[in-house]
């Protein structure tokens, strides 16, 4: 924030003169990309273990990013995003998007695809990336 006095006058004589201040606020710019913190490993990578008995709705991860920005510009959102081939509606979890907690969506004791998870009879495992 900076201020300052403008002063304008007049070019007659007498000289007259008004005085007002002025306040500048500098806008934060949106320069800078998230970094994601959990997971933190080199490839943003992680796997989650689910025992196949954790209830729909459970909270199974937390991914959580910041962003260096200030006010507004450093808000962040999750969100899940696949290609062409895998769907978000096919998956067995959702994204808070303000939160970034994921929680179950399926029943894990049920037939779950097996391009998600691995064929174990006590824990479903599940590796995502975040990009």
């Amino acid at each position: 924030m900076y201020k300052l006095v403008a002063v304008v006058r007049d070019v007659h004589r007498p000289t007259l003169s008004s005085t007002s201040t002025v306040t500048i606020y500098i806008m934060d710019a949106n320069d800078h990309s998230p970094v994601w913190t959990v997971p933190a490993s080199p490839l943003n990578t992680t796997v989650v273990r689910v025992s196949s008995l954790v209830s729909v709705g459970t909270a199974v991860a937390r991914v959580r990013a910041e962003d260096a920005d200030a006010d507004d510009n450093a808000r962040v959102s999750y969100s899940v995003v696949l290609d062409d081939v895998n769907h978000v509606e096919d998956l067995p979890f959702d994204v808070d998007p303000d939160t970034g907690i994921i929680r179950l969506q399926t029943d894990m004791s049920a037939t779950v695809s097996n391009r998600y998870f691995s064929a174990s009879p006590f824990f479903k495992f599940f590796k995502f990336s975040l990009l």
